[in-house]
């Protein structure tokens, strides 16, 4: 078995370094000799080093090949037992929950000097009609490097597939690649319990060591969340929001924070985090000022399948004028909880009942700000509802 450290170098290559069809394009000369400043690995001359980089890639293809021999023939590499291809039926094929897909690349694969090379994820949802986006878990194939929270399965006979369960993103239906594998329903199950419950663990799976917070695989997955964070299409929705059920989530609300109710029905499950009414002492008085508008929004802390805690936190908002509309700055200088994986939303709601939806909602929460724009006429349109959400590692 390869070691940690070993099977550290080799992911991140194979995440962070461009392979060497695309060392030699020149479009990509500068971000190249970018790369190879702050990269161990990719510091020779690309003339120079083009048999080994070819040697090291082979090798990668060799034992991704191994993992998935069922697809590939021993000829011409082609995948087989696949739906029809879009070239064959006319039509897109149906997105299934279980299908270990290669994500496509990137128009620009490259960010603060990194080559980012398309992960294999695990779809976890059929796409409904009112959803733009699919939930899936990042897979990696390397079992030295799994810990707590990967659910490791044996893959045939020669290698295992390591699913992310921490590290669940969102993309569009079009940035789907290929179908290499088709897993059973009750492995997505799987996935979707223990991303909820890290503390779940499904029979059939092996038991994994603690990471150590200094070790490898702990680096490891800080690259891990960073190719899913450039991956991920919709940054704003919080991964577990696509396995709530709404009835139970209204039910828990309830339950956590008596008193609470929507002056209108929500339509969705942001609807009900942000138009939320909680009870009058959740609020505290404070004074306004006149360059922000202060006012609360509203804080879910979500822990192992259901709401733990509701809070109100204070919020200051300011609106700007752009060339389309208006944008609110929004900063939170209470947050009570880490930034890490704070998801924030916002719109507007008139008097009337409706809803005016973001056109863009971009979320800094390491500077504890959201910013949220509009196609309206001017800042008075409507009052300004914002909702966050941290789901509880």
């Amino acid at each position: 078995m390869v070691s940690r450290r070993d099977a550290l170098k080799s992911a991140i290559r194979q995440r962070r370094c461009p392979p060497c069809s695309i060392k030699h394009m020149a479009q990509w000369e500068k971000q190249y000799k970018d790369h190879c400043r702050i990269c161990p690995f990719c510091e020779i001359d690309p003339k120079d080093d083009l048999k080994d980089d070819l040697d090291a890639w082979n090798v990668f293809e060799e034992h991704f090949l191994k993992t998935f021999p069922d697809h590939f023939s021993s000829g011409n590499r082609k995948l087989s037992n696949i739906p029809e291809t879009l070239e064959q039926t006319g039509k897109e094929p149906e997105v299934k929950p279980g299908e270990i897909r290669i994500l496509k690349t990137k128009e620009n694969p490259w960010d603060k000097g990194f080559y980012y090379s398309p992960p294999a994820v695990m779809v976890l949802k059929q796409k409904s009609a009112s959803e733009e986006y699919i939930p899936v878990a990042q897979i990696f194939s390397e079992p030295a490097l799994a810990g707590p929270g990967d659910l490791v399965i044996e893959n045939l006979t020669t290698g295992s597939l390591c699913i992310e369960t921490w590290n669940i993103f969102h993309v569009k239906m079009e940035s789907l690649g290929r179908i290499l594998y088709q897993k059973d329903q009750h492995i997505v199950d799987a996935v979707v319990t223990m991303h909820k419950d890290p503390d779940y663990s499904p029979e059939f799976a092996p038991l994994l060591v603690p990471i150590k917070p200094d070790g490898p695989r702990a680096l490891f997955r800080q690259y891990e969340q960073e190719t899913a964070q450039f991956f991920n299409e919709d940054k704003t929705l919080p991964p577990v929001f696509h396995f709530i059920d709404r009835t139970t989530l209204i039910a828990d609300l309830k339950n956590k924070a008596p008193g609470i109710h929507w002056k209108d029905a929500p339509d969705n499950l942001w609807d009900i985090f942000a138009g939320a009414v909680l009870p009058d002492d959740y609020y505290p008085m404070a004074a306004a000022s006149e360059d922000f508008m202060y006012y609360y929004a509203n804080l879910y802390i979500y822990e192992k399948g259901k709401i733990n805690e509701v809070r109100a936190v204070r919020a200051e908002a300011e609106c700007v004028r752009t060339e389309v509309g208006i944008a609110y700055s929004i900063f939170l200088p209470e947050l009570p909880v880490p930034w890490e994986g704070v998801y924030g939303y916002s719109h507007l709601k008139l008097r009337s009942g409706e809803i005016i939806l973001p056109v863009e909602v971009k979320v800094a929460m390491e500077y504890r700000s959201l910013s949220a724009a509009f196609e309206v006429d001017d800042c008075l349109t409507g009052i300004l509802k914002t909702a966050l959400f941290c789901q509880k590692i």
